[in-house]
């Protein structure tokens, strides 16, 4: 076997190179753009802030120990939220966690990015949200592009059913697999 000259060895590398970059753009073309969720389109900080109590979540590596979970959310002078994150087990405080969450982009304002201090941060979509006009909302359901974290939570514990039933029956709707969420225990 003849040795390659070094004029056909940069046509195989560059031709690896196109074939590479070619399988990049068609592995970024074949995700399918109506598979990422929708958001609400807008949302008013000052009704968003307060105490959340978690109703459920999608199997995540953070909440593994936690029996429920709560949010604590603030508005920072910047236009940011504070986050307080705190996990209960066996009615105690079991770890907490603060950050800060943003929109990375104003003209979507409810695609919020949360940055806890690591190395990557965390997407906070806000998916649907309390229709009402008035006073707090009451409810929101939070995502991420991928699907793979869900987070429903309400200002009061239980949930009302029926509003429980038609957050899991959009979600469903959405493409989520709602047998998978872990609903938090409260007693």
């Amino acid at each position: 076997m003849k040795p390659l000259s070094s004029l056909k060895k940069v046509h195989l590398i560059k031709i690896a190179i196109i074939l590479l970059g070619l399988s990049g753009v068609a592995s970024a073309f074949s995700r399918n753009p109506k598979n990422i969720p929708e958001v609400v389109p807008q949302i008013d900080i000052s009704r968003y802030t307060g105490t959340w109590y978690e109703v459920g979540h999608l199997p995540n590596f953070f909440q593994k120990f936690c029996e429920r979970s709560e949010a604590q959310y603030g508005q920072n002078e910047d236009g940011s939220i504070s986050v307080l994150n705190t996990c209960f087990r066996n009615e105690k405080v079991f770890s907490t966690i603060n950050g800060k969450a943003f929109a990375p982009n104003a003209s979507e304002p409810t695609k919020l990015v949360v940055d806890f201090g690591f190395f990557r941060k965390g997407d906070y979509w806000i998916l649907n949200l309390d229709p009402s006009n008035e006073g707090p909302y009451q409810w929101s359901v939070v995502g991420g592009p991928d699907k793979d974290s869900l987070f429903i939570l309400s200002r009061t514990i239980p949930m009302k059913q029926e509003t429980l039933d038609a957050i899991l029956l959009d979600l469903k709707q959405r493409g989520y697999n709602t047998d998978e969420i872990v609903y938090d225990i409260y007693k």
